[in-house]
C-alpha cells in the first residue's frame, strides 16, 4: 500500500543552505587601456573584517586541535611510572591521584600556552599570503559626476577630447599597504 504521506513536500524537498556571500566585488579601474572589471573589496573596512574573520576562524580551529593533542601530550607526561604496575600495584592512593590531576594541569596549561603562540603566528601567515595581493578600493581619483561636469561645460558634453574620463575611476591599493599600516 502507497502511503500519501512519503510524497508530501517536507518529506520530498531538500533544503540547502544560503550560501556564503562574496567576500569580493567587481569593481571596474577604467584604466587608458583596460577597462574590464577586477575582483577587489569596496572598502577598507570589508578588507579589514574579512580579515579578521580569516584569522580568527584559523586561529579558533587550530587552537581546539592544539587542544587535543595537549590533552593527549598532559596525560602520557603524567602517568605513573611503568616499573610501578610490574609489582602488581594497581591500587593507586587519593594522594597519587591527585598529584596526577595537578601535572596535568600544569603540563596541559603550558602546553596551551605555547600552542596559543604558535597557532597566532600560523593564523597570521596564512591570512597575510592570502590577503598580500587583494585589491581594496579605498576611494575615487576624480568622481564620475566631477567629470561629466567638466566634460559638459568645456566641451559641451560631446565626447572625452582629453581622456579625462579613462584616467577617472577608483583608487586601488594592494592589501599589503592596508596590512602594513595595521
Amino acid at each position: 500500500m502507497i502511503n500519501p504521506d512519503e510524497y508530501s513536500a517536507s518529506e520530498t524537498l531538500i533544503t540547502f543552505p544560503a550560501p556564503i556571500p562574496l567576500l569580493r566585488h567587481p569593481i571596474n579601474t577604467a584604466t587608458d587601456n583596460n577597462h574590464s572589471p577586477v575582483l577587489g573589496f569596496p572598502n577598507p573596512n570589508s578588507f579589514k573584517t574579512a580579515y579578521k574573520s580569516c584569522e580568527s576562524s584559523i586561529l579558533t580551529q587550530c587552537e581546539s586541535a592544539a587542544r587535543i593533542g595537549c590533552s593527549v601530550a598532559a596525560s602520557s607526561n603524567c602517568k605513573p611510572p611503568w616499573w610501578k604496575t610490574l609489582f602488581g600495584s594497581s591500587v593507586v592512593s587519593n594522594e597519587e591521584m591527585k598529584e596526577r590531576e595537578n601535572c596535568e594541569e600544569r603540563e596541559m596549561m603550558r602546553c596551551l600556552d605555547a600552542a596559543r603562540i604558535n597557532c597566532r603566528e600560523f593564523a597570521e601567515t596564512k591570512c597575510v599570503a592570502a590577503f598580500r595581493d587583494a585589491r581594496v578600493v579605498v576611494g575615487e581619483d576624480v568622481g564620475n559626476n566631477v567629470v561629466e561636469m567638466i566634460d559638459r561645460v568645456c566641451f559641451g558634453g560631446d565626447g572625452d577630447r582629453f581622456g579625462v574620463k579613462a584616467r577617472s575611476g577608483v583608487r586601488i591599493v594592494r592589501g599589503s599597504d592596508l596590512l602594513d599600516k595595521r
